[in-house]
């Protein structure tokens, strides 16, 4: 079940009062839209084939069993999965070249690579990158993937759950907020009228709204805020979407 964050969004993030620091604004210099895109997450990936199909078993037999049973596609803790439990945990406590191995193949299936059921099976593979102790990289690279779709996007955003205070955190959401600004603002030149809603997908909305409430979240903890308005094109369609639904955070 998608989150409901239209609702969420228009009650707002209340930053803490006197709160005027913007991480990117002040604190650096700050990078435009094509440096943050060039310095994106481009990990070495480890080609592992049997970790690779042991995910895609595991995902798409979850996924295959909870619409036998018509239950709720996402669990509170995904380790509480058996085959999770004996089979995929203990490999985040091996060597380094199984836990680099395993999160490649998780960001693969979050990307749409699954056999089962892709964009069901995508989600939980997300689900579980978030549970389980796994490296950064992979899961920020899909997230700031130039071809990357708004679903996948958000499998990305909820992947990373474990990292939104990390340091590393906001360029990646930068990056991916730039390229889905660009992509509503190629749709905008060749349609008629188009409302700023209907430029973004669903699954993009979806990304869009998990971003900005990571973001909004980063700041409350770490009294630092990261503006998209530093970095995106203030006439854009996607410019125009965040100052209507988050304009604390804008």
């Amino acid at each position: 079940m998608r989150m409901g964050w239209r609702l969420v969004a228009r009650r707002g993030w209340a930053p803490a009062a006197g709160l005027v620091i913007c991480a990117y604004a002040n604190a650096h210099a700050q990078p435009d839209c094509k440096q943050l895109i060039r310095s994106r997450p481009q990990p070495e990936y480890v080609a592992n084939s049997r970790l690779f199909a042991l995910a895609d078993t595991i995902t798409g037999a979850y996924v295959l069993e909870r619409r036998s049973q018509r239950s709720e596609l996402v669990v509170t803790d995904p380790q509480n999965y058996p085959a999770v439990r004996r089979r995929l945990l203990p490999l985040t406590q091996g060597d380094s070249a199984s836990v680099k191995a395993l999160a490649g193949a998780l960001a693969f299936l979050m990307g749409g690579a699954g056999g089962t059921a892709s964009s069901e099976q995508g989600r939980y593979a997300a689900d579980l990158y978030a549970a389980l102790p796994l490296p950064f990289e992979p899961a920020a690279a899909l997230l700031a993937a130039p071809r990357a779709t708004g679903e996948q996007r958000w499998y990305a955003v909820l992947a990373l759950k474990r990292y939104y205070l990390d340091a590393r955190f906001p360029s990646a959401a930068l990056a991916a907020l730039c390229l889905m600004s660009a992509r509503s603002t190629g749709l905008a030149a060749v349609m008629t009228s188009p409302s700023d809603g209907d430029l973004l997908s669903s699954g993009e909305q979806d990304a869009v709204g998990s971003l900005m409430l990571a973001l909004g979240g980063r700041a409350d903890s770490l009294h630092t805020e990261v503006r998209p308005s530093a970095v995106l094109p203030d006439s854009s369609p996607l410019a125009r979407y965040l100052r209507f639904y988050f304009p604390h955070e804008w």
